[in-house]
């Protein structure tokens, strides 16, 4: 915020990947009416649709070949809430089976929230849920989320 108050710009985007550093921006900026619009650009993928990252340059080779599996569990997740499914539980327990299918994945969380409040959802709301999960490849941290 000190960097708003001292630039003053009038829009600061921000990436989908660091969703919980946008939430809680937004409401900063919201309940202090910092004068600035906050813009979500949507998460910027490698070609196999890993969520590109510095982190990405510490994956073994073959770690690489095996990280673009954490967003085809999203995609799965996307895919259930599109069918009709709208239990968190559920799409909790579809991501976790997912991922515990890669032995060499450790994840670290696997959340369903409200994606304004960052607060925990039972149940789906199509367009304003986000499914994130923080998942450990090696040595490296790797997150990424979307919102179904």
């Amino acid at each position: 915020l000190m960097l708003f108050n001292a630039v003053l710009p009038e829009v600061a985007i921000f990436g989908q990947k660091d969703a919980q550093q946008v939430a809680v921006l937004k409401k900063t900026v919201s309940d202090l009416f910092v004068p600035v619009n906050i813009v979500v650009a949507p998460i910027v993928r490698e070609h196999d649709g890993l969520a590109m990252s510095s982190r990405n340059r510490y994956l073994s080779p073959e770690h690489r070949q095996i990280a673009p599996r954490i967003f085809a569990t999203l995609q799965a997740a996307q895919k259930a809430v599109a069918g009709g499914e709208r239990s968190a539980a559920c799409i909790r327990k579809i991501i976790t089976d997912l991922l515990e299918k890669t032995p060499e994945f450790r994840a670290q969380y696997v959340e369903i929230v409200d994606a304004g409040t960052m607060k925990p959802a039972e149940t789906i709301s199509p367009g304003s849920t986000l499914v994130a999960v923080a998942v450990y490849l090696g040595n490296t941290r790797l997150i990424d989320n979307i919102i179904v």
